[in-house]
């Protein structure tokens, strides 16, 4: 069968998941109003849509606990597991750092309400590997604080790494403060988190340092934040354009990967991250998302039995 109307589904899907999510979101009222939490401004501060002028309050990990979940982090990035489990009214939250989004299954039907329509997310797209529908991968600014309902029986599930610094072209001067500390096994990578469906990879290859690496059964996505990063993507492999206003942050989609060796003859590292999917869950999360996360059930159940009240 042919997967290229798959393709093209998924990805409407996924632009519309990041903007106004189904036609009940475009008739819901701007923030229907949300006023603005006062409070420190820390996160990344300054002006839209370089920076997030939201206090510190409403951060998603913060504001929206229940389907935000921070699986890993350190000073340069954060991996965030969001899952809208059904019928979760999510809280009004923002997301002050640019991040890569690595999607490996359908959008449900849901609203997306932004506090300001005139200031979404800036974002670029790219395909999956070719002759795949997922994963899907997109490289998006910071976000202004919307709120997401779930009007489905399956739940909105990615994962977002986010950038809590962007290393750019500062990579020349600074990566050995930066990278002082970072250990690697003998294939030049470092597993920062895994479980059963996703493995979290960073691969830092120091000048003058060879990576062997061997093949992969896992279709993956590249985030690399670092001007000039030379990274080995195998053949099918898409990559999306620049992010305007991060013109360092990109990523990548790739499928299975065959052993490769990469010497780095330069004088600057070459740094990034893989999101490999050791399963790809697609259309069959509709019907097992209870069994492969049980505590998405858990907190579901809960939220049925005693829904949160709406922070707006």
């Amino acid at each position: 069968m042919n997967s290229k109307p798959k393709i093209l589904i998924a990805l409407a899907a996924i632009a519309c998941a990041t903007a106004l999510s189904g036609s009940l979101a475009q008739t819901l009222p701007a923030g229907e109003g949300y006023k603005p939490v006062a409070g420190p401004r820390t996160l990344n501060p300054g002006e839209w849509p370089a920076g997030y002028p939201f206090a510190d309050e409403t951060e998603a990990a913060v504001a929206a606990p229940e389907v935000h979940h921070v699986r890993y982090v350190d000073a340069h990035v954060r991996l965030v597991e969001v899952a809208y489990f059904p019928g979760v009214k999510g809280n009004m939250h923002g997301h002050p750092y640019p991040s890569v989004f690595a999607v490996d299954a359908p959008v449900p039907k849901s609203t997306n309400t932004p506090m300001d329509p005139k200031r979404n997310m800036i974002s670029v797209l790219s395909k999956p590997p070719e002759g795949a529908v997922y994963p899907i991968c997109r490289a998006a600014g910071p976000q202004y604080p919307h709120h997401e309902s779930n009007l489905d029986s399956f739940p909105h599930h990615f994962l977002r790494l986010e950038f809590l610094r962007i290393d750019g072209a500062g990579l020349r001067a600074n990566w050995k403060d930066w990278y002082r500390y970072t250990i690697t096994g003998p294939d030049r990578t470092r597993l920062l988190f895994e479980d059963d469906h996703v493995r979290l990879v960073e691969v830092l290859i120091r000048p003058g340092e060879t990576q062997r690496s061997a093949a992969s059964p896992y279709p993956a996505v590249f985030a690399f934040d670092a001007a000039d990063t030379r990274v080995p993507l195998g053949k099918g492999s898409n990559v999306s354009p620049p992010l305007p206003g991060f013109d360092t942050l990109k990523c990548a989609t790739t499928g299975s990967r065959t052993a490769t060796v990469t010497r780095n003859t330069g004088s600057v590292p070459i740094h990034y991250y893989r999101i490999e999917f050791k399963r790809v869950d697609g259309d069959g999360l509709k019907d097992h998302w209870r069994e492969w996360y049980p505590w998405m059930a858990t907190l579901k159940d809960a939220y049925d039995r005693s829904p949160n009240t709406p922070n707006f």
